[in-house]
């Protein structure tokens, strides 16, 4: 039986090769490999699968697959042991970050392209707590792998909607993203 860790860059080049030219908002997208656009369900599941991943590393202790399906730079840059310390406090709390799978993101800043990579920071308006993210994906052999990530879980009433994750609370797997902090 294939995995659905295993199929998930197929999904998601299925979806980025499907995507419209216009969100419903009737907004460009940003626009994907190969001139494909980046359409914000795409966007949508790019958030989603990391941080379904990093869940999933956080209730089995195990930072490999999240490693593994990262790009490159930072599989050079973050054992598994580095990212056990780098989210032990959310595991520690044995927060369980599912809900992000059924709801809607709100994006604090517009997505950007920058370079070969694509930076998306936002919430997850969940109560009582949401969960703020600034995610970095890099283009790699034709479709995004997770380059950088920041997570915060907060009281939904201290998060604000215009703000990245502050500095001084996140946890973060790289440095250089907005709310980022330097490890």
């Amino acid at each position: 039986m294939v995995s659905l860790v295993r199929l998930a860059p197929i999904i998601l080049l299925a979806v980025l090769v499907a995507g419209s030219a216009r969100d419903a908002s009737g907004q460009s997208p940003v626009a994907g490999y190969a001139g494909a656009p980046l359409d914000p369900p795409a966007q949508l599941m790019l958030i989603r699968n990391a941080l379904t991943l990093v869940n999933h590393a956080n209730l089995t202790g195990n930072y490999t697959v999240l490693r593994d399906l990262a790009s490159p730079r930072f599989r050079q840059r973050n054992s598994a042991a580095d990212l056990s310390g780098t989210f032990a406090n959310l595991r520690q709390q044995k927060l369980d970050l599912s809900p992000v799978l059924v709801i809607q993101p709100q994006f604090t800043q517009p997505p950007q392209l920058v370079g070969d990579r694509l930076q998306l920071v936002g919430l997850f308006p969940t109560r009582p707590q949401a969960v703020q993210f600034a995610l970095a994906f890099q283009q790699v052999e034709g479709g995004w792998m997770i380059d950088e990530i920041s997570l915060r879980v907060a009281p939904a009433d201290l998060h604000s909607q215009t703000a990245a994750p502050p500095a001084s609370d996140i946890r973060t797997a790289e440095r250089g993203l907005p709310g980022s902090r330097p490890r």
